[in-house]
């Protein structure tokens, strides 16, 4: 069992240590972590010579049990770099997904992959137009299925 878990060991000193690089504010404000990133999206911090994301620390240091290897520590707000323990939660990677795409902070969020937003406006005027779904496919070179799909994108986001 312990190969699923990251095993993050804290000392007093470790747990001072970390809240020393935390803009500490009122509880429902971000805690901004002011020590190192990983390229500048996400803190670290360094423990017993190993590595650890600083909103993963933050949750271990405040519920006080480590988190498993496959779950995430995911932000409510929209901050990468805070670690108030208010605003994260435990999760898995779909989770985290999800709640990015339904935030639109995803990239191309709430478009079908590889479909511009000019197509999708014109697939969607040509059906307000009263175009079928094979009229709108034979007229623009896609598939029927794809027409589909950018008709009901918004019906399929919401109801995953």
């Amino acid at each position: 069992m312990s190969s699923n878990i990251l095993g993050i060991q804290l000392s007093d000193k470790d747990k001072k240590r970390f809240w020393f690089k935390v803009d500490i504010k009122g509880q429902e404000e971000c805690w901004n972590w002011l020590g190192s990133t990983n390229g500048g999206r996400y803190g670290k911090f360094k423990c017993n010579g190993v590595w650890y994301r600083s909103n993963r620390v933050a949750l271990v240091i405040s519920s006080g049990k480590d988190i498993p290897n496959n779950l995430w520590a995911l932000h409510k707000c929209d901050n990468s770099f805070c670690v108030n323990p208010n605003h994260l939660y435990i999760g898995t990677p779909s989770n985290n997904n999800l709640d990015r795409e339904n935030r639109n902070r995803a990239p191309n969020a709430g478009r079908p992959k590889g479909i511009s937003d000019l197509i999708i406006s014109i697939v969607r005027d040509l059906a307000n137009e009263g175009y079928t779904q094979n009229d709108i496919s034979r007229k623009l070179l896609m598939s029927q299925q794809r027409v589909s799909y950018i008709l009901n994108i918004e019906r399929y986001r919401n109801n995953v």
